[in-house]
């Protein structure tokens, strides 16, 4: 009997050990975090949790620009709460004691946070909730477009940024408006160094007004998904090999880089000088100018 009643509590004592790890697990999976993707300012996400689950929805928005946050579920127990830029806890906005849509501007730029979850009393009981979350940005432009990782409005952020991700044998657009329906004013391969004049959120989308290092009538929009922060043109071998070449050359000191690209076989500067026409074109391979070529007549 005793060795029985022994066997039964050991059993026993390895269910609880188990159930405990099975929590301990589930509670680390309970949180999870996505970035929002919007296209026209737009943005909706399907999901479901279950419990004490919860998931955070991440999307960038300039201070004073305008916030649509709507949540459709048949689970009257679950609801989304809105979290201010920096904030882990505490919510501007709580759907539990002021229903399932918020309408009014940012308080302030940055990453905002729209957290679902469920009502203690159902996730006790281990209720499942499906829902639909579904933000809209920009019916009202932001006033100050700063974010924690770009520039506000025309001021702050790095001196260059630097053309990367574009797809091979693509290029970057560079419009004439903050918009990808704009007009194409020029564009730039990976590699190319643009400087900085701000950027700003647009419709849940970064856009920052460049112009192609030294040549200030290349100037307009870039989509800054394609944009890293860069040392610039005096920060690369090729760049500042390929200006002491041309300065070299036109014995003077005032040319400047336009663009750079980089591909297996070496990197392409294309540079300005005052007063001529067209830019020049160099051509860098392993720590050598193998080119250097005016691109207009004469």
């Amino acid at each position: 009997m005793r060795a029985i009643f022994s066997a039964t509590r050991s059993l026993a004592f390895i269910a609880l050990a188990a159930t405990l790890a099975s929590g301990a697990s589930s509670a680390q999976e309970a949180h999870r975090t996505a970035r929002m993707s919007f296209k026209d300012g737009r943005a909706s996400v399907s999901g479901q949790i279950r419990g004490y689950d919860f998931v955070d929805y991440v999307f960038s928005a300039g201070a004073s620009e305008s916030i649509e946050v709507e949540m459709k579920t048949a689970n009257t127990a679950t609801y989304f709460n809105l979290l201010a830029p920096g904030e882990k806890e505490t919510s501007f906005f709580t759907g539990s004691t002021s229903g399932m849509r918020f309408a009014g501007p940012a308080p302030a730029s940055g990453d905002y946070t729209a957290r679902v979850y469920m009502m203690r009393s159902a996730a006790r009981r281990g209720e499942r909730a499906a829902y639909r979350l579904t933000v809209v940005l920009g019916g009202k432009s932001a006033t100050n477009e700063k974010g924690p990782d770009f520039a506000d409005g025309l001021t702050g952020g790095p001196d260059f940024w630097e053309v990367a991700g574009v797809a091979a044998g693509d290029a970057l657009n560079l419009r004439d408006a903050p918009s990808s329906q704009a007009k194409v004013v020029a564009r730039f391969g990976n590699g190319a160094a643009l400087r900085n004049h701000g950027c700003k959120n647009v419709q849940g989308q970064r856009w920052c007004r460049v112009e192609a290092a030294g040549n200030a009538r290349q100037a307009g929009w870039a989509n800054g998904h394609y944009l890293r922060e860069s040392a610039g043109p005096a920060g690369d071998p090729a760049a500042t090999a390929c200006l002491a070449a041309l300065n070299k050359l036109a014995k003077r000191a005032d040319s400047s880089v336009v663009s750079i690209s980089s591909a297996k076989t070496g990197t392409t500067v294309t540079m300005n000088l005052p007063g001529a026409e067209k830019p020049w074109r160099c051509r860098y391979q392993r720590g050598k100018i193998v080119e250097l070529t005016y691109l207009g007549e004469g």
